[in-house]
């Protein structure tokens, strides 16, 4: 995902090219430690908040900073790719992070077999949303945002597993038309 639209999105946000930079390809603990031995200049750091990597980045003895996405440049990394969205850090999420910030990311999905029962698709979803949601937010700080009405919001590309559909459509989600699966439509 990353490797593939991260040149497109240079490109239509920022206007930069591959050579304008040297791309590096590492994994995330080595992107995080290239950082602190200044071998590279910046990492994408995909994870639920707090990230563990920028946390040690922050707390470290270099300064560092988010790269932050005004309103606009959200929008337009959105058309070229969808399943990125507006993500918000709170004031405070890392140490010496002073003010909220305004980046990009992705949401975490459940991924199911096409011929996965829709009872069982729809049991899970009903267990997470109705049973152990708060459970769930004591888990990791990523999870404290999570909720039903937002759960389908900034998903694109593949439809929903019909019982999924269900699910939202009992609990009164709006579901994009584009998540429909074309036999339910």
């Amino acid at each position: 995902m990353g490797d593939f639209h991260f040149p497109t999105i240079f490109k239509e946000v920022a206007g930069m090219t591959f050579d304008d930079f040297n791309p590096q390809y590492l994994g995330y603990n080595d992107s995080v430690q290239a950082i602190q031995n200044r071998l590279i200049d910046a990492c994408y750091l995909g994870a639920g908040l707090p990230t563990a990597g920028v946390s040690q980045l922050y707390a470290g003895q270099l300064p560092v900073d988010v790269i932050e996405f005004t309103d606009e440049e959200v929008n337009k990394i959105k058309k070229v790719a969808p399943y990125f969205t507006r993500v918000i850090i709170e004031k405070g999420t890392y140490p010496k992070q002073d003010r909220t910030l305004q980046v990009i990311g992705v949401k975490s999905s459940l991924i199911a077999e096409k011929d996965l029962d829709d009872d069982i698709v729809y049991k899970m979803l009903e267990v997470i949303y109705k049973k152990k949601l708060e459970d769930l937010k004591k888990q990791h700080g990523a999870l404290k945002i999570l909720s039903l009405d937002e759960a389908i919001l900034g998903l694109s590309g593949a439809p929903l597993h019909p019982g999924a559909v269900k699910f939202y459509r009992d609990n009164n989600v709006e579901i994009p038309d584009s998540l429909i699966p074309p036999e339910m439509k």
